[in-house]
């Protein structure tokens, strides 16, 4: 395609769009609208992808301990979970006071005087079991929760609600966005029908004078193109401005494992323009095919 044809076909397509000034506005707003919440669906599904994978490459068991239990009963407790489940995934087993976890509390939650001011600790003793990747912990609670001295072991509800609201958000996020997309589709084809609509005299004598089908198209294709690409633009902008304040806000009042601002931005860049060009080009396509053949 020659430079001097490209013009044309670019020129034209902004006539196209100036013409219908109102629905190209509403396509566009409509398409930035339908790629911001395909963004932040993706920015959610992100983080929480992002969350599972860190709690997967540390995942622990926390077990309770009774209140009877000794620290030699405990240690023994340790050293039993060690040698019967190494080869089952066991990494290793830490035995944390009841005292050491008041004062990681109060550490983290830089509160120093919290249990100081109680009469009695109401923290358990409690072994933390480290697992690999991989692990059967249905098979591993069952087995470790009838050893002597074990009250409670703590990590069920945790990672089941964890991958709940992963499942959960992908089919609510998938239903959504092909309700969207659906929505945005009808916007584009009828903004860029009302062009062809419009121009349909001069297409029939185009057409008479010898010009192909794809030549006529192709101002309308670049329209669809012009509404998806402006669309995806600004839709990243306003997402990757947002993550940023999302991202500065959280990590100065909370300990939360965010993905980083460079990924973010890479997968919308990855997701969103072509997400954008795709709207603008199925849209193109629909709405000339009843006007143009061959």
């Amino acid at each position: 395609m020659k430079f001097r044809t490209f013009g044309y076909f670019f020129r034209e397509a902004g006539r196209g769009l100036g013409r219908n000034g109102l629905m190209a506005l509403a396509a566009a707003t409509t398409m930035i609208v339908s790629l911001v919440i395909l963004g932040v669906f993706m920015i959610v599904s992100t983080n929480l992808n992002h969350f599972a994978d860190q709690a997967k490459n540390e995942i622990q068991l926390r077990i309770i301990l009774k209140s009877d239990v000794t620290v030699v009963k405990a240690m023994r407790l340790r050293d039993l979970i060690v040698s019967t489940y190494k080869k089952d995934g066991v990494k290793s087993v830490k035995y944390i006071s009841k005292e050491a976890g008041a004062a990681d509390f109060e550490k983290t939650w830089k509160l120093p005087e919290l249990f100081s001011d109680m009469e009695d600790n109401p923290l358990p003793d409690v072994l933390v079991v480290q697992l690999e990747r991989g692990a059967d912990i249905n098979g591993l609670v069952a087995g470790i929760n009838a050893m002597p001295g074990v009250g409670e072991i703590v990590y069920r509800e945790f990672i089941h609600t964890l991958l709940l609201a992963v499942q959960i958000l992908w089919i609510v996020g998938l239903a959504l966005i092909a309700l969207v997309s659906l929505g945005v589709l009808y916007i584009v084809v009828n903004t860029i029908r009302l062009t062809v609509f419009a121009r349909r005299r001069e297409i029939e004598i185009m057409r008479l004078v010898g010009a192909t089908g794809w030549f006529i198209r192709w101002p309308f294709i670049m329209e669809g193109l012009i509404l998806g690409l402006l669309g995806a633009v600004i839709a990243i902008v306003l997402l990757s401005k947002g993550y940023y304040f999302l991202f500065k806000s959280v990590r100065q009042i909370a300990i939360v494992p965010l993905a980083s601002e460079s990924s973010i931005n890479t997968k919308l860049m990855l997701i969103l323009l072509p997400a954008g060009l795709i709207f603008g080009i199925a849209g193109s396509f629909l709405s000339v095919k009843k006007f143009l053949r061959g």
